[in-house]
């Protein structure tokens, strides 16, 4: 199943975009297919905060796309791989089509669904009550024994980590679906088994012949 995850690094307090991020990944094996990252340029200073937070530079984002190229080839980027799904950390993917809406662009095919990894990860946090909850990418990663690789904070990166987690979720629900179809099976084979023997003690009791339990 072939799966994109992207990230967003913003500019504050404006909420321009100033990095786009992600990976396209075989999301059962976790094999990652091919990266995507560009710098757009939102046209002012970038915060002394997001400098130090992110490590970009301003002379990164000042040479960066524009906001309408760099949605354009991410867009672009989804279209020619055909991904059964685009996901994120958090709200990410629908920020990028609202703000490729506000612009003119078409973004998200329709045949394509859209997941918040972070959301999901909050339900499946709740199977685990011996572990220590907290909301973070970073912590959510250590929770289920994985080690963040790279810088927080840059969107390539936090894309390639926020991987990890969905290859951890397929492979979760692949392993539910098989185990409730092993139990299924064998509800169904000892029911057999049970409705045969009814029947054959209500044959025995017709005949007045005693049943054996």
């Amino acid at each position: 199943m072939k799966c994109i995850v992207v990230d967003l690094e913003l500019n504050q307090p404006s909420n321009k975009i100033i990095q786009i991020g992600a990976v396209l990944l075989n999301a059962r094996s976790g094999k990652i297919i091919d990266y995507f990252s560009v710098f757009v340029n939102p046209e002012e200073l970038l915060s002394d905060f997001i400098v130090k937070l992110t490590g970009i530079t301003q002379q990164q984002v000042d040479s960066g796309m524009s906001i309408h190229e760099g949605l354009s080839v991410f867009w672009d980027f989804v279209r020619l791989n055909t991904p059964t799904l685009v996901a994120a950390w958090g709200s990410d993917v629908r920020f990028l089509r609202r703000e490729s809406a506000n612009i003119g662009l078409s973004s998200l095919p329709k045949k394509i669904r859209e997941l918040d990894i972070k959301a999901m990860f909050q339900v499946i946090k709740c199977g685990f009550p011996s572990r220590k909850v907290r909301g973070g990418l970073a912590d959510t990663l250590h929770m289920f024994g994985f080690e963040f690789d790279g810088r927080p904070h840059n969107a390539l990166d936090d894309a390639r980590n926020t991987s990890k987690l969905l290859n951890y979720a397929v492979n979760l629900q692949y392993s539910m679906q098989l185990i409730q179809k092993t139990v299924g099976g064998q509800h169904r084979t000892n029911t057999s088994k049970v409705d045969k023997s009814d029947k054959e003690q209500q044959k025995s009791h017709s005949r007045g012949i005693p049943s054996c339990s």
